[in-house]
């Protein structure tokens, strides 16, 4: 495979899954915008909205992620030989990127469908204050209002 086929595959994976992603971002929150301005809300939308933001944090990850280390990866071969202190200061800061942001991407996936499954089983208010207060600090660091593509949407 050349370069140009990787860089051009990893845009394509970018975009589909990107999209994909953001309608499964839209369907976990019913397709209800307010629910970009106040996420909490979506707490008690069930196992199936659990599930939507599982997957749709997957493809968050994969999408806009793992394809941008590819390209940073691609664009740093390409790039080296005409400056290389410039291709390596941006493929580190592509890839803290990619890393960072991935790594939030995960911890959505794997814990914000748990606590949205705990909030349903709570037994009282107090708890589902707590669960949800939990949920807004999970969704701000890794999702967060002004850098996430979930919220960009």
């Amino acid at each position: 495979m050349t370069l140009r086929t990787i860089a051009i595959a990893a845009l394509l994976v970018s975009l589909g899954v990107g999209m994909a992603s953001n309608i499964l971002f839209l369907a976990a929150f019913q397709f209800r915008m307010d629910g970009f301005f106040e996420p909490t809300g979506i707490l008690g939308a069930g196992a199936t909205s659990a599930g939507l933001l599982r997957w749709a944090a997957v493809l968050d990850l994969f999408a806009y992620y793992l394809a941008t280390a590819v390209l940073a990866y691609v664009l740093w071969r390409i790039l080296r030989r005409r400056n290389p202190a410039v291709a390596d200061l941006a493929t580190v800061a592509a890839i803290g990127y990619a890393l960072i942001g991935g790594a939030g991407a995960a911890v959505l996936a794997i814990v914000g469908p748990i606590l949205m499954n705990d909030y349903a089983t709570a037994t009282s208010p107090a708890e589902q204050e707590v669960i949800a207060a939990n949920f807004a600090v999970l969704l701000e660091v890794c999702g967060g209002r002004s850098g996430s593509s979930w919220t960009a949407s």
